[in-house]
């Protein structure tokens, strides 16, 4: 009997008729979330008098996700498979900060907007050279085959959401539509040996480095889908 009334309660406020309280007071919730393709991790939100809001994110960028955005990016042509094995090797190391602001325009219902920026950090892996200059188009001197390089890359991103929240008592429900788009990118290349020709090594480094920003800046801007379920403090 619980369990309907729990499913109810859920299909209502997914149907938008499970309204907030009308009180205004400050609000703290805090849960599990992800951003679809680009975080899963855990968000803090607060609310103050008057619906103004603030919300930040913490989490990490899945290798499945990352797949899911590289597939989607070499089948539309916006770069081939050799750029995506980059990106996807880069991925032993991720951190991805979110900070938004937002209004919620309706005292009794859960519609809001959101914008703000978010951080993506990847690196710390050794790449095969030959993954790095397939990218790059650059080849090394025989002797450095088969070495390996040090990728990582930081994202710059700015995002804007349209989303919907509801209570079932403290419980917290929030799912969001939206888009992150990457304003800036910096990108490190760096050789994990000692170079046999180290000018033509820097060469091959620094051209591998602006091609990976200028798709990142150029390509990388993706649809978000982001869920989170949570509590409220209060």
């Amino acid at each position: 009997m619980r369990l309907r009334a729990i499913c109810f309660g859920l299909a209502l406020a997914i149907a938008g008729g499970y309204p907030l309280a009308a009180k205004e007071e400050t609000s703290l919730v805090a849960g599990v979330h992800t951003d679809l393709p680009l975080s899963l991790g855990g968000r803090l939100g607060i609310e103050f008098p008057g619906r103004w809001r603030a919300a930040t994110s913490l989490g990490f960028l899945p290798e499945g996700y990352i797949r899911t955005l590289n597939t989607l990016l070499v089948n539309n042509g916006a770069y081939n498979q050799s750029t995506a094995d980059l990106i996807q090797s880069t991925l032993k190391s991720s951190l991805v900060w979110r900070l938004h602001v937002g209004y919620r325009p309706f005292a009794n219902y859960g519609f809001h907007i959101e914008a703000g920026y978010g951080l993506v950090t990847l690196g710390g892996s050794a790449t095969a050279s030959e993954i790095v200059s397939g990218v790059s188009g650059t080849a090394l001197p025989a002797n450095d085959a088969g070495k390996s390089f040090n990728v990582s890359s930081t994202l710059y991103m700015l995002n804007l959401e349209l989303g919907w929240e509801w209570f079932w008592h403290d419980l917290y429900f929030r799912v969001s539509l939206g888009g992150s788009f990457t304003a800036a990118a910096s990108t490190s290349v760096k050789a994990n040996y000692t170079p046999t020709f180290p000018r033509l090594t820097e060469t091959f480094a620094t051209s591998t480095q602006n091609y990976l920003n200028s798709i990142y800046t150029s390509y990388v801007h993706t649809p978000t889908v982001s869920l989170t379920v949570g509590y409220r403090f209060f």
